[in-house]
């Protein structure tokens, strides 16, 4: 029989410890590696965090360049609605003041607006395509009531007097003087222009841009003039003085508005040399 040999003694510390490794594989891992990389890792997740704020910052700043260097095309108006000044006492008034521009500095011809293309803007539109031209054309002759309701039973008149520049002394104009049918002609303008914001033909502030005055000079850019001698040349920027200020206190006399038209910029001028008109409502 033999005899049986005994186990060795099992080593509970070994045991142990192996247990401890299976349940957390770092625990006899030296303390000192931990404080030794913990400042190394910390600085590295800093610097990756800068390089990604960094690449934020720089797709940012180039897309709101990109997003300035676009430019946002605005439709230029073609249409506009208008008062004609063409009565004959106040058609011979601006005539008068054509010639006498046209003499005596014909040099200053090409700025002079034509008596005959003489009003007020009330407003203007762009029109982009038939549709909308007929759309607007309607929209003005379905407002007789406005016009009733403005202006009742009765025709107001405008009276001009003296002459001022603006932009520069680009432009030289007469005004309406501030009477009751001023007030209601501007009246008129308001609520004409509310209806065409309705009908979404215009999206402006009208009572701060409307300011009622007739043209009579414009320059529209630089300008290369000859003198009288037809030798010495010049570039001008603005009409000077010296041109109109022999009207600044001259009577351009009164009108009676007859009606509101809606007229083109662009087509070919009428016969009788004023814009082309598409329709219009009788005061």
């Amino acid at each position: 029989m033999e005899e049986s040999i005994p186990k060795p003694a099992e080593n509970n510390n070994q045991i142990n410890s192996n247990s401890a490794e299976e349940e957390n594989p770092l625990a006899f891992i030296s303390s000192d590696y931990f404080l030794g990389s913990e400042p190394e890792l910390a600085s590295e997740n800093r610097k990756r965090k800068r390089k990604r704020r960094s690449r934020s910052l720089e797709k940012a700043n180039k897309l709101a360049k990109n997003e300035s260097s676009v430019k946002v095309k605005k439709t230029r108006p073609n249409y506009f609605l208008s008062v004609r000044l063409n009565s004959k006492g106040i058609q011979e008034k601006f005539n008068e003041f054509f010639n006498y521009v046209s003499k005596k500095f014909p040099e200053y011809n090409k700025m002079l607006i034509n008596p005959q293309q003489i009003h007020i803007t009330l407003f203007v539109l762009h029109l982009g395509n038939e549709d909308s031209i007929g759309n607007a054309k309607n929209c003005l002759l379905t407002s007789k009531d406005i016009m009733k309701d403005s202006c009742p039973n009765y025709k107001p008149s405008l009276h001009f007097q003296g002459i001022d520049v603006f932009n520069g002394g680009r432009v030289v104009y007469t005004t309406p003087k501030n009477n009751d049918d001023l007030v209601a002609f501007t009246k008129l303008t308001y609520a004409l222009h509310e209806k065409f914001q309705r009908e979404g033909f215009v999206n402006n502030d009208i009572k701060k841009e409307f300011k009622p005055h007739v043209t009579l000079m414009k320059l529209r850019r630089k300008t290369i003039i000859k003198h009288n001698d037809g030798k010495k040349k010049e570039v001008i920027k603005r009409i000077l003085p010296e041109v109109y200020e022999h009207f600044k206190g001259f009577d351009f006399g009164t009108h009676y508005l007859e009606s509101v038209e809606l007229s083109s910029m662009l087509l070919p001028k009428g016969d009788d040399g004023y814009y082309a008109r598409l329709g219009n409502i009788e005061f």
